[in-house]
């Protein structure tokens, strides 16, 4: 593990307080303080505590919100995700540290990118998913989430999105650190 300053450990401490604060409030936000802490710690030191502390905040999270999970979005999207963690779960063994960091910010630019784009159309109306969807976005969330500890990767919320979901059933199904 890497030592760190005073300084630092205030930060990651006050990250952490400040983005999992926002998750137990709205579902979402500790997303953004991975890659902040990322700032200061290495990749293969982070992403492990980082994947143990999503979880554990996600189990509280869901025991509140699970009477709204939409059990047909998991059921089509968990199989592959399990793959896809395999396939993450090889490529954190065999990369850099350095290489992580990159593609974590190469993720975390792409999600904006999203994120603006979204919040710049009206709302989806409900449409059919190709057959093909669940399973590459699956895959992709479970390889991302993998390399970089986040469980509710950009994959898992674009497919949830498509999906057209209210937002009690996003919320509930996302349970993202």
């Amino acid at each position: 593990m890497t030592s760190l300053s005073p300084f630092e450990l205030i930060y990651c401490a006050l990250v952490v307080f400040v983005s999992y604060a926002v998750r137990g409030g709205t579902g979402f936000g500790a997303v953004i303080g991975m890659p902040l802490i990322a700032l200061v710690l290495p990749m293969k030191d982070l992403v492990p505590v980082w994947t143990l502390m999503g979880f554990t905040s996600s189990v509280a999270i869901l025991g509140r919100d699970r009477k709204h999970v939409a059990h047909s979005a998991v059921l089509a999207f968990i199989p592959w995700c399990l793959i896809g963690i395999g396939i993450g779960l090889y490529f954190f063994a065999t990369l850099d540290a350095r290489m992580l960091a990159r593609g974590l910010g190469i993720m975390v630019i792409a999600y904006a990118i999203y994120a603006m784009r979204s919040a710049l159309r009206p709302p989806a109306k409900p449409h059919y998913l190709p057959p093909l969807v669940a399973p590459l976005s699956g895959a992709l969330a479970g390889a991302v989430g993998a390399l970089f500890g986040t469980m509710g990767s950009l994959f898992f919320v674009i497919f949830l999105d498509m999906r057209s979901l209210n937002k009690e059933q996003f919320r509930a199904v996302v349970v993202e650190p």
